[in-house]
């Protein structure tokens, strides 16, 4: 399930540590669920973008507009107004 979900402000997790408690991100099991394996495969993997793919529609000068390729974070970074990086 991709899902997005607003809290009001006193039920937000202002912390990496609450964040951890209320996300999960996993793929579907390909030999079990392979109709939902490709499902996610194909619209919720951003990409293919890069240099290979310089006509992607999210490519501008060379580098993708959306910050992608992020780098690997074992935690959860938080910005002062609580965004997730």
């Amino acid at each position: 399930m991709h899902l997005l979900v607003s809290l009001f402000p006193r039920h937000r997790a202002l912390t990496p540590v609450k964040v951890d408690s209320i996300v999960c991100a996993s793929w579907p099991n390909p030999d079990t669920e392979p109709i939902l394996f490709d499902i996610v495969k194909q619209c919720v993997v951003y990409g293919p973008y890069g240099q290979a793919f310089s006509y992607a529609p999210c490519m501008h000068d060379g580098k993708c507009s959306k910050g992608f390729l992020k780098p690997f974070r074992p935690q959860i970074l938080m910005t002062a107004n609580n965004y997730l990086m």
